[in-house]
């Protein structure tokens, strides 16, 4: 489970037709559902686990959560991720302060 997508997926070694993101996962699972045929005979579940509205903590919640991680834990897990940050385009974040300045 903790192993990178690079490892774990090779995207540069397997052609993939789609790559999708956890933060779409409805959308994009309706569209590979008619893109194959399958919209006819399989829908993707939508309940509030997969509901991308649905946050079981508030912005504070998570920032407080957030703020509980060790600075150099914060890193080594940045710098363990950092080709799967690039791959999927998002932006690398610098420390934990950082990242908690991006959260809403």
């Amino acid at each position: 489970h903790w192993a990178t997508y690079m490892e774990f997926c090779q995207p540069c070694q397997v052609p993939y037709e789609y790559i999708g993101k956890a933060e779409n996962i409805v959308e994009e699972s309706q569209f590979i559902l008619k893109k194959t045929g399958a919209a006819a005979k399989v829908s993707f579940p939508t309940s509030r686990l997969f509901n991308p509205s649905h946050s079981p903590l508030t912005s504070d919640e998570m920032k407080s959560q957030w703020k509980t991680i060790p600075p150099d834990l914060f890193k080594a897990t940045v710098d363990r991720y950092f080709s799967d940050f690039n791959i999927f385009g998002y932006p690398v974040p610098i420390s934990v302060e950082e990242y908690i300045g991006t959260l809403t």
